[in-house]
């Protein structure tokens, strides 16, 4: 170990050090808010006034720990391009490439449920207002 810390540090694997931090902060805050509220979309789908959109039906019905366990393999990988010697455009691509990959399945998931809840939220605004 102390033989690894005596080595210099070369440009590019402080470069490639620099990129996927911020990568992986982006998959752990874009796991979270998915697996985080996978639970509370599925319990506001089983009421029976809201149709549930086909995207976030497809992520509630794969669940949250397959999601946990994807957007931690996006985290991981990239580190271990990293730590394990890699070729420089390796280490550079593979933090860009999924924490990319975490963003769009975040963004997807974001966009299904807003939709879905303004679909919601006019069932149910045309839904009182012929009561009335």
């Amino acid at each position: 170990m102390k033989a690894w810390l005596s080595q210099p540090i070369a440009r590019g694997e402080a470069i490639a050090w620099a990129v996927v931090v911020p990568a992986v902060m982006v998959v752990l805050s874009s796991g979270w808010s998915v697996v985080g509220s996978l639970s509370i979309v599925r319990s506001l789908l089983h009421r029976p006034e809201s149709a549930a959109h086909p995207t976030l039906d497809l992520f509630v019905q794969v669940g949250e720990l397959p999601w946990a366990f994807a957007f931690g393999l996006c985290a991981v990988i990239p580190v271990l391009a990293v730590v394990t010697h890699q070729r420089l455009w390796v280490k550079l691509a593979a933090p860009v490439v999924f924490g990319l990959i975490a963003y769009l399945v975040s963004h997807t998931y974001s966009t299904s449920y807003t939709e879905w809840v303004v679909a919601t939220r006019d069932s149910l605004t045309s839904t009182i207002g012929a009561r009335r």
